[in-house]
């Protein structure tokens, strides 16, 4: 019998073409996997927020996380943006986009249930600029029936955020694979 253990790491890794793949030290964030990530073009770092954390081989709850952390690709370091006070509660598998043109970081969605049998699917829009967290107010229609796993980016053409396809809840059904505007 085999059960499949997730093993978080807390380490963190960059390639170069021509130098191949260098750990990077120092402080980052927590040990956690499943968190939402996009790339800001403007100040050249990865952002990433949330996501979850359970110690290898224990059961019960995930612990959650809703903190915003950046990783400046020049200085490889590690900077906290948003300790989450004020910000989308705790979730992960949340999407991420980055919209350059407005310099504002944007998290939809992702499962705030932190039971690991138990899905409760977020459908809330946050944007970070500034320092701050907005909830966004969104008009037409979201995306149905509420989903992981999503497609996400920034169209700066027409300054909208897209959702592609993804999972349903009971990672049973189908995908739907439609575009959410």
């Amino acid at each position: 019998n085999q059960i499949p253990q997730a093993s978080y790491r807390d380490d963190t890794w960059m390639f170069e073409p021509g130098e191949g793949w260098a750990e990077i030290s120092g402080t980052g964030p927590s040990t956690r996997g499943r968190q939402a990530v996009a790339y800001d073009s403007n100040a050249q770092r990865m952002l990433i927020f949330g996501g979850r954390y359970r110690a290898s081989g224990t059961t019960g709850n995930y612990t959650l996380y809703n903190d915003l952390w950046a990783f400046d690709f020049a200085a490889r370091t590690w900077e906290q943006l948003s300790d989450g006070t004020g910000g989308p509660p705790a979730r992960y598998f949340a999407t991420a986009a980055y919209d350059a043109g407005s310099d504002t970081f944007y998290v939809y969605g992702g499962d705030t249930n932190p039971g690991a049998l138990n899905i409760t699917l977020a459908t809330d829009v946050w944007s970070f600029k500034g320092g701050n967290w907005s909830e966004l107010t969104v008009g037409g229609t979201a995306p149905t029936p509420a989903r992981l796993f999503m497609g996400y980016t920034h169209d700066t053409k027409r300054n909208r955020l897209i959702a592609y396809g993804g999972q349903l809840g009971d990672f049973v059904t189908e995908a739907n694979r439609d575009l959410a505007i």
